[in-house]
């Protein structure tokens, strides 16, 4: 067995995974497969699709569903279930814009229909949100039963849930791998203080955890000392402060506001009372080594510390006593992190009350709009679109409160990086520009995305695979 940490919500039902994926996708790993994964580096591995084609000129993907691929319950995997899954995604409204239709065309053969042909196209699919589960459980037994009773093709099938407690699965013995998957089990365990998460990492007993995902500097560095763990790490991009800037009756709406946010953050500072040695300043929105990062000597000077002029910046927009707001920021962010941003603001008039909503409440902000300042990540993938569509698409119903640039130049800009046959550099570097001359989200650290892991705990692909696919369950096995 093999027991990983989760700070997330295990109480949703998850076995419908157009519901799931917004929640927590990493419940969905182990159960359940999508079309394609996909590496860090963003190549696309074929899985639940053994081949494809795609038809730029045509806006279509034509895709070759493997053959002989069972699921849980028995019932095979087919073109029709494929194309069901994504109706049901669809009807959930979860479904990316992007995709115009998902049409079997024949037993093991389906059409991906684009709305305008979408250079990430593949990258898409390959996300957990696109998972597939069991037609014939769902229309069975219900939704209820589905949604709490998962059923996938994955290389292990859900054994049981203990609400804020554990998740386990068990080996599947007829997954199409032959020979895999290597472990018995699989168990997440959902534990959201940091100070039991460590005691259950550097445990020497039976119980001990083995895997576990960290944001926070301060744990990493913690970890990473354990003789018997493993720090991986992998350069993912900046946290950010997101203002509400779309809102027309906020202060956050004024380009001067947003900028004397960015000109009140000492990000020297932050990194070396919070960074361990892990975190350096950040100087703009796209990781080092993505496409559209910015040549280093442009953005020199852009960004700094210099309470004086953020001060100035409010004068001029209006704000010479400043104003009050909310700062939010997720469970899983470093907290003294966010108390020293506080402080920061407080110090050029913008008082601040932070709150720290759990997931869910998290997730439904981020939907559904707020109104301050939210701390947050630029998650950098290989493909870039798909950090450029979280913060800037026009039309994309997440991080909604965002602020976007009306104008068509812009959206012309949008549509053509999304539509080029290759993600080209250029553009993106264009849309970053206008992320940085916009202050739409203000850069605050470098950060990575980090899995510690312990030493005999081999091939689970932890930062080897994006965050489409997070991991590999199947490859995984345990030495004594």
């Amino acid at each position: 067995m093999v027991r990983i940490i989760s700070s997330g919500d295990n109480s949703l039902p998850f076995g419908t995974p157009w519901v799931t994926a917004t929640i927590n996708p990493v419940m969905i790993v182990p159960f359940a497969e999508a079309l394609c994964g996909e590496t860090t580096e963003g190549v696309i591995l074929p899985s639940l699709m053994e081949s494809w084609e795609i038809k730029p000129e045509e806006s279509v993907i034509i895709m070759n569903v493997r053959k002989g691929v069972k699921f849980h319950d028995g019932s095979d995997l087919t073109a029709e279930v494929v194309e069901w899954n994504f109706k049901m995604s669809q009807d959930s409204g979860y479904l990316n814009p992007g995709i115009a239709k998902v049409e079997a065309i024949g037993d093991y053969q389906i059409a991906v229909w684009m709305n305008g042909y979408l250079n990430n196209c593949l990258n898409i699919l390959a996300s957990h949100a696109f998972s597939l589960c069991s037609m014939e459980n769902f229309i069975k037994n219900g939704e209820t039963y589905a949604g709490e009773n998962p059923v996938g093709t994955g290389p292990f099938k859900f054994n049981n849930k203990k609400i804020g407690i554990s998740i386990t699965y068990d080996r599947f013995d007829n997954y199409w791998q032959e020979g895999k998957p290597y472990l018995d089990n699989i168990e997440y365990v959902f534990i959201t203080d940091v100070m039991t998460q460590n005691v259950a990492m550097m445990s020497a007993t039976s119980d001990a955890a083995d895997v576990i995902g960290v944001s926070s500097a301060e744990q990493m560095a913690l970890l990473r000392d354990d003789p018997n763990l493993t720090l991986n790490l992998l350069p993912i991009g900046p946290t950010i402060m997101m203002p509400s800037g779309i809102n027309k009756d906020s202060p956050w709406n004024k380009l001067e506001v947003r900028q004397a946010l960015a000109w009140a953050l000492d990000r020297e500072a932050i990194c070396e009372a919070r960074g361990f040695g892990i975190f350096t300043p950040a100087t703009q929105f796209v990781g080092e080594g993505y496409k559209g990062r910015l040549p280093d000597e442009e953005v020199a000077g852009t960004l700094g510390y210099d309470p004086v002029k953020a001060r100035a910046l409010l004068a001029s927009a209006g704000y010479p006593n400043g104003f009050s707001s909310e700062l939010f920021g997720t469970t899983s962010v470093d907290r003294e992190t966010v108390v020293a941003i506080q402080n920061m603001l407080t110090d050029i008039g913008i008082d601040c009350e932070i709150s720290f909503p759990e997931a869910g409440a998290s997730t439904n902000l981020t939907q559904n709009g707020w109104e301050g300042v939210f701390f947050g990540m630029a998650r950098a993938q290989a493909s870039i679109t798909t950090l450029y569509r979280r913060f800037i698409d026009p039309g994309f119903t997440y991080n909604v409160s965002i602020y976007r640039p009306d104008t068509d130049e812009f959206r012309d800009l949008y549509a053509l990086s999304r539509s080029t046959p290759e993600m080209e550099h250029s553009i993106m570097q264009e849309l970053s520009r206008i992320i940085r001359d916009d202050m739409i989200v203000i850069p605050i650290y470098d950060t990575y995305e980090a899995y510690v892991i312990r030493n005999n705990v081999h091939d689970s692909g932890h930062t080897k695979y994006g965050a489409t696919t997070i991991y590999l369950p199947q490859d995984m096995w345990r030495s004594k």
